[in-house]
């Protein structure tokens, strides 16, 4: 009978140490999942990164701010498109069409005199087309210096629109096309391109300025 109390008394105690032993193992598996130093260091710094993000911006600081070149370009780019900067006068200068144009009547009105003869060739032609080429020449030099180029540009329309009138009405009444129609036509095309100098503010302005030479 004393064998198997003790025997019994000794299957209690490895039971009670084996649950003790698990018990044990639970707990620092527990410790080592939630309870390690490193696990909990970094938990805290994740938890502070999710906190600074998520605090606000104070006001007059920007999270990033643009290099000066690029700020420089994007100003840049806004005001060329500014009142000021789009205001630059036509595309084309006036001489730039105005100088043919003389050239072209000078030398069809001294072919078209040779051919019949007709001194009115020369007065339409040569005449008009050297006073042309001159008020296109003058209109480049005030160019040139920045001056305004607005009473020789109105000179150029005059003379366009005076060949327009007078070409134009002898064509109507039956004069040929060459030279009094395609003279006409190529006047009244001129007349239109002087008027929208004109009226775009004048030349474009050189490089180095800003406001329009009219």
């Amino acid at each position: 009978m004393d064998a198997n109390l003790l025997r019994s008394r000794s299957k209690q105690s490895r039971s009670t140490r084996a649950a003790v032993g698990d018990q044990g193992s639970a707990e620092d598996l527990v410790k080592a999942s939630t309870g390690s130093p490193g696990w909990t260091a970094e938990g805290e710094n994740q938890a502070a990164s999710i906190t600074d993000l998520s605090q606000p911006v104070s006001d007059g600081a920007p999270l990033l701010e643009a290099p000066a070149s690029v700020q420089e370009m994007a100003e840049a780019a806004v005001g060329a498109h500014s009142d000021e900067a789009v205001k630059k006068g036509a595309l084309i200068h006036d001489f730039c069409f105005g100088i043919p144009y003389g050239s072209v009547l000078a030398l069809g009105g001294v072919i078209w005199y040779f051919v019949k003869r007709q001194p009115v060739s020369l007065w339409h032609g040569l005449a008009l087309g050297l006073t042309q080429l001159l008020l296109s020449a003058q209109s480049l030099k005030a160019w040139k210096k920045g001056a305004s180029s607005f009473p020789y540009i109105l000179g150029s329309l005059g003379i366009a629109l005076f060949l327009t009138v007078t070409k134009g009405r002898a064509f109507a009444q039956g004069a040929p096309f060459l030279p009094m129609g395609l003279t006409a036509l190529t006047s009244i095309l001129m007349a239109l391109f002087f008027f929208y100098v004109l009226l775009a503010g004048g030349n474009p302005p050189p490089k180095a300025n800003k406001a329009p030479a009219v």
